[in-house]
């Protein structure tokens, strides 16, 4: 886009004049908009005062907010020059406009991580491109701003939460001291970057102070939340253990009354040797201990077939 643009035609003594320049060379009636700027500039002033206060205070926690914007600006600038290109009339050049946008600022919300990137990129490259065209060197400025705001931008990605903040809190604070030397016509050279720099340190620290005390309030209520995991599985161990103890007392007392020759009683008081064993059962007892040992003898309580290794009878419990 720069380069069919003269460098005398958006040269200049000062950044906004540079960026004067480009309103009247790329927007449309730009000269209209900044007469009405001229007139307005107490109001656009304070307005740009309050941007970049919240930008410098409350730019990582509406990191969100601001990508959406960047992207819904960004997609629907580029769904206008599509439906341009495609000669579409009002009605499909306002439709895709308004659908290419919208999915942009749907897409930044959900992932902020690209305003992370974006955002410094095109500040620091446009700021640089108006400073060094200020100097007479547009390509240089070219060059440097691209090659700023991608290592900036990439240095953002990668320490996303810190760079974030200090990013934020510079870009606000240097565009609240602008507004402030601007409008109280502050005197220096240097009026601007001091207050900006004042404002970006406060605002710098602010967010770092609030993201730590965020961070520590999750931090304990994730370990709370582990903490009722853990106390959680241990009940459950310790009922499963329970269960387990019950389990096996309850066997160690069935083989202690096997062992003791103590049969389960009946109801009605009868015992086992009420219930005499047919001499089907009783074959099948002989067929079971002949797989083991030979047979011994016969219970003398209750008649049935024991083993040599028998002490017990295991139909009756008698002793043998």
């Amino acid at each position: 886009m720069f380069g069919v643009v003269s460098l005398e035609e958006i040269s200049g003594s000062s950044f906004f004049e540079v960026l004067q320049n480009l309103i009247l060379k790329y927007i449309p009636d730009g000269a209209s908009l900044l007469e009405t700027l001229d007139q307005s500039m107490g109001l656009f002033l304070l307005v740009g005062l309050v941007f970049g206060i919240f930008q410098c205070f409350l730019g990582y926690a509406a990191r969100r907010v601001w990508t959406a914007l960047l992207l819904l600006a960004l997609c629907g600038y580029g769904g206008a020059l599509a439906a341009e290109h495609f000669l579409l009339p009002m009605e499909g050049f306002v439709a895709v406009t308004a659908v290419v946008a919208s999915i942009g600022g749907l897409a930044g919300y959900f992932f902020p991580g690209i305003g992370g990137f974006l955002r410094p990129l095109f500040t620091i490259f446009i700021s640089a491109f108006a400073i060094f065209t200020t100097n007479g060197l547009r390509s240089l400025g070219i060059i440097v701003g691209l090659s700023a705001g991608l290592i900036v931008g990439i240095a953002v990605v990668v320490f996303y939460r810190v760079g974030l903040m200090f990013y934020t809190a510079l870009f606000g604070g240097l565009l609240a001291g602008i507004c402030v030397a601007e409008a109280f016509s502050v005197p220096g050279e240097y009026a601007t970057l001091v207050i900006g720099g004042m404002f970006a340190a406060a605002g710098f620290s602010t967010q770092l102070f609030a993201s730590g005390k965020l961070s520590g309030e999750a931090e304990k209520a994730d370990s709370a939340k582990e903490a009722a995991k853990r106390l959680k599985a241990a009940t459950q161990m310790d009922t499963a253990a329970q269960f387990a103890a019950a389990d096996e007392e309850k066997n160690l007392k069935d083989l202690d009354m096997s062992d003791s020759g103590e049969g389960v009683v009946p109801s009605e008081g009868k015992t086992l040797e009420d219930f005499p064993r047919s001499q089907e059962e009783q074959e099948e007892s002989v067929q079971i201990l002949s797989g083991m040992d030979a047979p011994e003898g016969n219970c003398p309580s209750c008649g049935a077939i024991y083993s040599a290794r028998a002490k017990y009878c295991m139909q009756c419990g008698h002793k043998l």
